[in-house]
């Protein structure tokens, strides 16, 4: 069995290149988890993969709507999923 845990984490900073506090990313704290099952001759395996885990909104876009004045589109990384994977070597 294996566990491993993964911090990531970041000051804030600007998604666009001017100085507009709405592309402003806030600092974030983000943890990733996976725990992993193997056969002891490692022919088959079983995974539980968590992503960001503290749920944590992280805004990774940003750009200016063209034909309207004022907009700003923003796009996000996904919120806190879980994965299940099952391997097998033939």
């Amino acid at each position: 069995m294996t566990a491993e845990a993964t911090g990531i984490f970041s000051s804030s900073y600007h998604l666009w290149s001017t100085i507009d506090p709405a592309t402003m990313e806030d600092g974030y704290a983000r943890l990733d988890l996976r725990l992993s099952l193997d056969a002891p001759d490692s022919r088959w395996g079983f995974d539980v993969i968590a992503k960001n885990v503290t749920n944590t909104t992280i805004i990774n876009f940003a750009v200016y709507e063209p034909f309207t004045a004022g907009s700003l589109y923003r796009d996000r990384e996904q919120y806190r999923n879980v994965a299940f994977q099952a391997r097998y070597k033939f």
